[in-house]
């Protein structure tokens, strides 16, 4: 049995229970296993693979006394890691060059003499493998192979726990019929952008776009044909955005575009593209193509805003006047503030409204 314990136990305990709490990715908890797999068991070195699709895992190798780590996506024919993937079974698998498998081989040639993987299973998942490699023949014993299939179960369950954590964070911040952000998302980035607005005068725009005449739609073809039009609306705009910007759901046919690190001038030839987008190409449906339509409000931060809630308000403003003036147009509305009774004031910086030819796609109006 390999005995290179460089630290009392407790002290192994203690610094691998600190690493697994802090790990905030798989990448972290790689590092962690090799910290362990050096200090436990003495390995030359390790590898820390993770199931990318049924066909494929992604390997993170790392070496005893060098601080590189190297990165490769395989397949899982011909290796001793892709065989406990597939089989789920731990194994200690020695002289390798004696062996015929081509992932042994390639082993033995980088001085890989012996190999003890197991998976990382919970249940019914499999979410990829851990090895120890050792340099002699005679360096694992079964010893080694309970502790590190142990430990791969431990790795498991953290893997598991902290995906779950994602899928349910996921759920809470997304729509499940569009995909789109939810409120609950806009709640928590609005505050984001609002915060980098006061405190580093980073500008950002809310777009609120709402599609015209809806009802139309889920009246006469029916309320599948209106989820397919509001899933490809949403497919539309994101395909228009930016990195960072996102799309919200608010409700029903109202949508809200998150526009970081623009005014709403900044941002107008974005909005007109994401205007455009939505009526100029019909949608293909079950009951034929539909043809809609979007009035959008644009608005950006000012220095007497209390709040995101300001903008949320005026861009709804600018939305009801896009309405009001016959739909399918983008209305841009500047320099208003909500006084303490809720109502807008306007204030000396307001850019006037300027009215443009609507047949042109509908174009932005201040």
């Amino acid at each position: 049995m390999n005995t290179l314990i460089k630290m009392p136990t407790y002290g192994i305990l203690e610094a691998l229970f600190d690493g697994l709490r802090t790990a905030g990715n798989d990448f972290d908890l790689s590092q962690v296993y090799a910290g362990w797999a050096f200090d436990v068991l003495g390995a030359k070195q390790c590898c820390f693979s993770v199931k990318i699709d049924e066909l494929t895992l992604e390997s993170r190798t790392l070496t005893a006394g060098r601080s590189n780590v190297v990165r490769v996506s395989h397949g899982l024919e011909g290796s001793p890691i892709g065989e406990a993937f597939l089989d789920r079974t731990p194994r200690i698998i020695s002289n390798l060059a004696q062996r015929k498998s081509p992932g042994c081989r390639t082993l033995a040639a980088s001085g890989v003499a012996t190999i003890i993987v197991a998976p990382l299973s919970t249940g019914q998942q499999c979410y990829g493998v851990i090895s120890a490699c050792f340099e002699s023949a005679r360096a694992a014993s079964t010893k080694d192979l309970e502790m590190l299939t142990a430990f791969a179960g431990f790795l498991a369950s953290q893997i598991e726990m902290r995906r779950d954590l994602s899928e349910f964070k996921h759920l809470s911040q997304t729509d499940p019929l569009t995909g789109a952000h939810n409120r609950n998302s806009f709640a928590v980035k609005s505050a984001a952008l609002w915060m980098d607005w006061i405190t580093l005068g980073k500008p950002f725009s809310f777009a609120m776009v709402d599609l015209d005449h809806f009802k139309m739609v889920n009246d006469s073809m029916g309320h599948s044909v209106g989820d397919l039009v509001l899933c490809e609306t949403v497919h539309r705009l994101q395909s228009q955005l930016r990195k960072g910007d996102i799309v919200v759901r608010m409700g029903g046919e109202e949508f809200c575009i998150l526009i970081c690190g623009v005014s709403a001038k900044g941002a107008a030839p974005l909005v007109d593209r994401l205007h455009k987008s939505i009526g100029q190409t019909p949608i293909q449906t079950s009951e034929g193509p539909v043809t809609v339509t979007a009035s959008i409000g644009l608005t950006s931060p000012c220095e007497v805003d209390k709040g995101y809630e300001c903008l949320l308000k005026r861009s709804d403003k600018a939305l009801y006047i896009a309405k009001a003036e016959g739909r399918n147009a983008v209305i841009a509305l500047e320099g208003e503030a909500l006084n303490e009774v809720g109502s807008f004031s306007r204030m000396p910086q307001t850019v006037a409204l300027r009215k443009v030819d609507n047949e042109n796609g509908g174009s932005i109006r201040w």
